[in-house]
């Protein structure tokens, strides 16, 4: 069962219907009679590893000293006035009431937050994990974002939205996969069917953009460098599987820590202006 507060005003059957539907949640739930903490569910128990609100506390201290202190999501210094946490995340956009926790692994997870208020002195808080949906809601995809020429997305907007991808790379703890893919031609419709097959074959949440006039550059958050050679050779099989698909170069990098995305995306520049061989990692 979720953990109790003797102080709760619920009787014991209400508890215990409350206790069976929030643990069968994937949501963290967290209960507040005034503004005490005096039950959660078993997500929550789960994501921090603890027994009870007792353990909770004395691990962790109260809730809102869990959230990062990151300047893309609310956290206790971003309140400017006497509100409670919870007052203050209310004032935001829906879209912005977001908070980053570590799990007792120390991994960051990014949750909205939900505030109800079911009856009066109560407070119900959901959080919704959005993790997984965190990368791909930064590289929404809209037209004027894109190459008109191929469908990729266009380089000024790249660079635009490169700070928030070496954030998100942070955040889920990836690496950043860049592989520059030169054509030897820029024929339009070449370059319009490569970028179109490419699309198919890669992730959501990987992007693919038209570099200049013969390259392409395709981002990736992964976990390996094993990772981005099978993401190079998927590229390469894609095109030789078209048999109208002109020939392909393709260097494949991981930025460096303390290195910028542009930096990276020169130096696989850099080995293609070198080198004939098909594909290579640096």
């Amino acid at each position: 069962m979720a953990d109790t507060n003797s102080n709760i005003a619920l009787n014991k059957s209400a508890l215990e219907i409350i206790n069976s539907l929030i643990n069968k949640n994937n949501d963290l739930i967290f209960l507040f009679y005034r503004n005490e903490l005096v039950l959660f569910n078993q997500a929550t128990r789960t994501f921090f590893d603890v027994e009870d609100i007792k353990h909770f506390q004395k691990e962790f201290g109260d809730l809102a000293s869990r959230f990062v202190p990151h300047e893309l999501y609310f956290h206790t210094g971003k309140i400017t006035n006497d509100q409670t946490w919870q007052e203050a995340i209310l004032d935001l956009e829906e879209s912005k009431r977001i908070v980053s926790m570590f799990n007792h692994n120390f991994k960051p997870h990014a949750f909205s937050v939900t505030v109800d208020n079911p009856l009066e002195e109560y407070e119900v808080l959901f959080f919704h994990d959005i993790t997984t949906s965190l990368i791909k809601s930064l590289m929404h995809e809209n037209n004027t974002n894109l190459d008109q020429s191929s469908g990729a997305y266009n380089k000024n907007y790249f660079e635009h939205i490169a700070p928030g991808l070496i954030d998100a790379a942070t955040f889920n703890e990836k690496f950043i996969a860049l592989c520059m893919i030169r054509l030897n031609t820029s024929d339009k419709e070449s370059l319009y069917t490569l970028s179109e097959n490419i699309k198919q074959q890669i992730r959501d949440d990987d992007m693919l953009v038209r570099w200049n006039d013969t390259n392409f550059v395709l981002a990736c958050l992964l976990s390996s460098e094993d990772h981005a050679l099978a993401v190079t050779k998927k590229v390469l099989q894609t095109s030789k599987e078209e048999q109208s698909s002109p020939k392909l170069q393709i260097v494949t990098t991981l930025k460096q820590d303390g290195e910028s995305i542009k930096n990276a995306i020169k130096r696989c520049e850099m080995k293609l202006e070198e080198s004939t061989v098909e594909y290579l990692v640096i």
